[in-house]
């Protein structure tokens, strides 16, 4: 029998994961006949298979004891190496969060700075980590017509590079939709030497969405995918792992108010690209190694999130979550061993085994945030009597 190395914590959850002994099914696996890909056309189209049989209660819990990561406020994300990057108190103001960011080693306890903004007037909004480069991407939180940088350091030698950067400004739109626009890009994804994200550019005239990656060896920023028509339709979470790249596709009919997403892969090797969805009520992707995960959540009729995973090696999707109408699941995560993900009654956290495809159910008491990285999995807790 392996044995499960716990490491708890108190503010932020913090568990190293290992192969342990009691697992919970909870679902079904698709076979390649159920796999549509359109050959001619270069590009997968899968859907996420029916689970009436999965179990929809768990029968089986495990409790975890709590610790804290020291001095810890909230937790921003787990990177690839299980490092986790975290906030701390204001130095001269106990009630705030501090504008630095700090990660947190699991395994050698350690908590060493990573960034601050460049700028007094802005605020970190999203930030990766990945080996010696931390990367981020720091605005304005008023929405007022200020610059935002996106910047990368070099922890080694402290040396930055200012790899992006751009005004906030309003768009008028024409008929339903938002009145404006930020042209700030979204979340960051870091693997190795490059750097992923989504911004917009106006090109030849036309607000396009675009995903860029930026290598930080070479200092060479490169377009990978270019849509215009934005904001009726966008790229976004586009997420990376070694040389493969996944990616969601929107359209939003704000008339009927919902939304149409799709997911995307490339091999930034070969140039291929597949689309590995077909539904269009497929969000926020992520991959580690051969596996994508992502949350189908069909817009139109008001469905509840489920988890899906697809494999890139056999073709094999997999829905994990059979949801009702009275839970739901939030936006997954993925590690080395895992998949994680929480449900709207933040009670308990999932995570899903890849290599045995069962599922563990965690009993954290009331978490707000939940994130996987490396084999390590953290949250961050919340006293239910000051919700």
């Amino acid at each position: 029998m392996s044995k499960l190395k716990l490491i708890a914590l108190l503010v932020i959850g913090l568990l190293v994961l290992g192969t342990g002994s009691k697992f919970i099914l909870s679902g079904t696996t698709t076979n390649n006949g159920d796999v549509a890909r359109e050959q001619s056309k270069g590009r997968a189209s899968i859907k996420p298979p029916e689970s009436k049989d999965q179990k929809e209660n768990p029968e089986e819990k495990e409790t975890i004891p709590y610790k804290t990561v020291p001095h810890a406020i909230t937790v921003a994300g787990v990177n690839h190496e299980g490092e986790i990057i975290v906030t701390l108190p204001h130095p001269h103001n106990p009630g705030d969060i501090s504008l630095t960011y700090y990660c947190f080693d699991p395994y050698e306890q350690k908590l060493y700075e990573l960034a601050s903004p460049l700028s007094s007037k802005r605020k970190i909004h999203s930030i990766c980590k990945y080996g010696p480069w931390v990367a981020w991407i720091e605005g304005t939180t008023d929405f007022e017509s200020e610059d935002w940088l996106l910047a990368a350091k070099h922890l080694p030698t402290g040396k930055i590079i200012e790899i992006s950067k751009n005004r906030v400004e309003e768009i008028k739109i024409e008929g339903p939709g938002p009145s404006g626009i930020r042209y700030e890009p979204g979340d960051l994804s870091i693997f190795g030497n490059k750097i992923t994200w989504a911004q917009y550019e106006i090109i030849d005239g036309n607000l396009t969405s675009v995903i860029y990656i930026y290598n930080l060896d070479q200092g060479r920023l490169e377009a990978i995918e270019e849509l215009p028509g934005a904001p009726r339709v966008i790229l976004n979470s586009p997420d990376i792992y070694d040389n493969k790249l996944v990616w969601s596709q929107a359209r939003f009919v704000y008339e009927e108010i919902r939304a149409e997403s799709d997911v995307f892969f490339k091999d930034l090797v070969t140039g291929k690209k597949f689309r590995l969805t077909s539904n269009h009520c497929s969000f926020a992707p992520r991959i580690n190694g051969r596996n994508v995960t992502w949350l189908a959540r069909d817009t139109r009729v008001g469905k509840y999130g489920e988890i899906v995973k697809y494999n890139l090696d056999t073709d094999e999707s997999i829905q994990i979550t059979n949801n009702s109408a009275h839970r739901y699941s939030t936006t997954p995560t993925i590690g080395n061993k895992f998949i994680t993900w929480m449900w709207n009654v933040r009670e308990e956290v999932q995570a899903y085994d890849l290599e045995m495809n069962d599922v563990r159910v965690f009993d954290t008491g009331v978490i707000d945030l939940i994130y996987t990285g490396g084999n390590v999995l953290a949250w961050r807790w919340r006293d239910p009597f000051e919700m």
